[in-house]
C-alpha cells in the first residue's frame, strides 16, 4: 500500500520469486523485468496504473493475477511469455478484450471474476487454444459475475473448458 515513484528499490533482489503490490499509486513498474527468477505477479487495485506493457517483458513469468485496475483498458500481448501458465483477471473494469492472454503459448489455466463487460465473442480467441484446460468464471465477493447469456455461449464456445 505504499506509493513508490517506481520499483527500483527491487532490482538488488535477484532471487525474488513472488511479488504483490497491493494498492499504492506506483505506476512505474519497468524495474520488474531486472528480477530474474520472477515467476508470480500480483498487481491489485492500484487506482492509477493504466500501462501494464511491462508485463511482455517478464519472460521467466508463470503465474499473474490482476485485480481492480480499472485504468488498464488493454494489456499486450502475451505471446512472449513462453512459461505463463496461469492467468488470473477480476473486476478489472476496463479491460474489454482478453486477445492478448489468448496469446500465452502454455496458458493452461484462465479465471475471469467480476467481469460482466465481456461478451461472448471476448472469449472467442480462446477456441482451439493449444494448451487451456481450464477456464473458470465466477463472480467476485459481492459482485456480479458474466451474464447469464454470456455464460451459457462461453460454455458452447468451449466446451469441456469452462469450469464452474
Amino acid at each position: 500500500g505504499i506509493t513508490l515513484p517506481d520499483l527500483s528499490t527491487l532490482a538488488s533482489l535477484s532471487e525474488l520469486e513472488a511479488f504483490s503490490l497491493l494498492l499504492g499509486g506506483t505506476t512505474h513498474l519497468d524495474h520488474l523485468v531486472e528480477l530474474p527468477k520472477l515467476t508470480t505477479l500480483t498487481l491489485m487495485r492500484i487506482a492509477r496504473l493504466a500501462d501494464l506493457s511491462v508485463i511482455a517483458r517478464l519472460r521467466t513469468l508463470a503465474t499473474l493475477e490482476l485485480d481492480g485496475m480499472r485504468n488498464v483498458t488493454a494489456l499486450p500481448s502475451f505471446a512472449p511469455l513462453m512459461r505463463l501458465q496461469e492467468v488470473t483477471l477480476e473486476t478489472m473494469k476496463g479491460l474489454d478484450d482478453i486477445a492478448a492472454i489468448a496469446a500465452a503459448p502454455a496458458l493452461q489455466r484462465l479465471t475471469v471474476a467480476g467481469m460482466p463487460q465481456l461478451t461472448a465473442e471476448a472469449f472467442g480467441c480462446l477456441v482451439g487454444h493449444p494448451s487451456l484446460t481450464e477456464l473458470r468464471l465466477w463472480s467476485s465477493l459481492g459482485g456480479v459475475g458474466l451474464k447469464k447469456p454470456v455464460l451459457g455461449a462461453v460454455k458452447q464456445l468451449l466446451p469441456g473448458v469452462v469450469r464452474p
